[in-house]
């Protein structure tokens, strides 16, 4: 999330929060492009958790066009797949 914040440039005010969606938000744009950023909760990683956070933003945010899922890649390279 600290990177994503680096390259966005206009920060837009925080939006109300529904009650279903736990997640906070960092609304900014690059050039022309609304972005919508949500994290998971520092020192949490699960698959459920990731999908709960994108599911929530989903639910909140009607209108996404494209999303970017970003990860440390948890058990690659391993001894099948040298990634």
């Amino acid at each position: 999330m600290a990177a994503a914040k680096l390259i966005l440039d206009t920060i837009h005010l925080s939006l109300p929060a529904l009650s279903i969606d736990q997640n906070i938000y960092i609304l900014r744009n690059i050039r022309d492009h609304n972005i919508v950023v949500a994290c998971l909760l520092v020192g949490t990683y699960s698959n459920i958790l990731a999908t709960t956070v994108a599911m929530q933003l989903l639910f909140s945010f009607h209108f996404i066009c494209f999303d970017l899922l970003v990860g440390i890649g948890g058990r690659v390279p391993s001894s099948n797949a040298d990634i």
